[in-house]
């Protein structure tokens, strides 16, 4: 399993204390499932009525990872499997999401994890990294990013020199799987943070 995931999630899965057996099921079954989410723009009629949606059916795993992942025990492993779920529960419909007591709990626990966790390792760095730009996402309404989500920015890019560019960044980005359009997007979170530098 762990030789079919995207490569930036290989050095976390390959070192001392990595991730979980289920986490890297999940991770090792993101290859396929992904561009079927992509390609949902939204869900249909005949999908809530025959089978679950692909982004059902992963959101519902990941919830099953989650229950069983301790912050004490695992925070990255946690922070990252948080970061998988808020990101994908806002794919569609983000500005519901973003209402909801659930998505808002999320979203502070993962930020709090990312302002605190000292990567033991060059591949939790990158990974704390990457995941690190879907939980900012999360903090954007609209084109506007929120002060929360731009401290958490500042924050990172002041201990990972990685983050202070966009062509540093978008080399450890490409190192894990991301849609296209999320690329515009982070870039300009990143400049929108870089005016309170």
């Amino acid at each position: 399993m762990v030789s079919i995931i995207p490569s930036g999630f290989q050095g976390l899965a390959y070192q001392d204390r990595g991730p979980s057996l289920d986490m890297i099921t999940y991770l090792a079954g993101s290859v396929g499932w992904a561009d079927q989410v992509r390609s949902n723009s939204s869900p249909t009629s005949e999908e809530y009525d025959d089978a679950p949606s692909p982004l059902y059916a992963v959101l519902t795993d990941l919830w099953g990872i989650l229950g069983g992942l301790e912050a004490k025990i695992a925070p990255l492993e946690r922070c990252i499997c948080i970061a998988h779920y808020i990101q994908l529960m806002s794919m569609h419909y983000r500005k519901i999401v973003q209402a909801s007591a659930e998505f808002r709990l999320l979203r502070a626990e993962a930020t709090d994890i990312m302002h605190w966790y000292q990567p033991r390792t060059h591949a939790e760095r990158e990974n704390l990294i990457f995941h690190s730009m879907n939980v900012v996402n999360a903090w954007k309404y609209g084109t506007v990013l929120d002060p929360e989500g731009i401290r958490l920015l500042v924050s990172l890019k002041l201990r990972f020199a990685e983050m202070r560019q966009w062509d540093t960044l978008v080399y450890i980005l490409q190192k894990f799987p991301w849609i296209s359009p999320s690329t515009a997007e982070w870039k300009d979170s990143l400049q929108q943070s870089s005016m309170m530098d």
